[in-house]
């Protein structure tokens, strides 16, 4: 069980990495990936200069089916969104402020459609960015377990993904009709002085009016 997880993880990463990537301050992608030993599904989130915060063209809508599933999920009308109500595969926004500190959170749900063939004997989440900007502390919480589920990783548990940008964990399987009812986690990017702006700071040559920020 343990080698063909992994193995999912591997087939996860070889399909995202073909995907073009060109990662800087104000455009990346943290890609996801659901998986079971018979199928799966992608989410990629992240920030692009023609995004805005709520819905717009660049999102996209997931068509449930009989597969491992992982999406975010939107309500027209709420938060300042103007869309359908449903899970997105693709959520993209606009870039952070260009302030340390500044953060945006992703709340992905993951989880079995109730189609999905039997048996299922294993059911995992995995990531990938292949360039994560230097400039961004990007970790990924899990926030809710399904009803039920004692084993697998803690509630709380975080992975930062800015020190391993890909990698993945291995969940109970679950399944269910509504999303909503699965695995909830948070993806959260921050903006963080750059490595050379912490050594300088902390050498103390500087005063606070030179922290401001340095963009490519």
């Amino acid at each position: 069980m343990r080698i063909r997880f992994f193995s999912s993880l591997v087939t996860v990463v070889v399909f995202i990495a073909a995907a073009p990537c060109a990662a800087s301050w104000d455009q990346w992608v943290w890609h996801l990936g659901a998986s079971t030993a018979t199928s799966s599904q992608s989410a990629h989130v992240g920030v692009a200069p023609e995004a805005a915060d709520g819905y717009d063209a660049l999102d996209r809508y997931l068509s449930i089916g009989p597969h491992a599933c992982v999406g975010i999920f939107h309500i027209d009308g709420q938060s300042g969104w103007a869309g359908p109500t449903g899970f997105y595969w693709q959520d993209l926004r606009s870039p952070l402020a260009e302030v340390m500190g500044a953060s945006k959170t992703w709340f992905l749900y993951t989880w079995i459609d109730t189609e999905h063939p039997e048996p299922v004997s294993w059911f995992a989440l995995g990531w990938l960015s292949s360039s994560p900007p230097p400039d961004l502390l990007v970790t990924i919480t899990l926030l809710a377990k399904p009803e039920g589920i004692m084993e697998g990783p803690a509630v709380g548990t975080v992975w930062n993904l800015s020190a391993k940008p890909y990698g993945g964990v291995q969940l109970p399987p679950f399944k269910t009709s509504d999303g909503r009812e699965g695995y909830l986690f948070a993806l959260t990017a921050t903006v963080i002085p750059e490595p050379a702006s912490l050594v300088i700071l902390a050498s103390g040559l500087v005063g606070p009016g030179a922290a401001t920020r340095r963009r490519r």
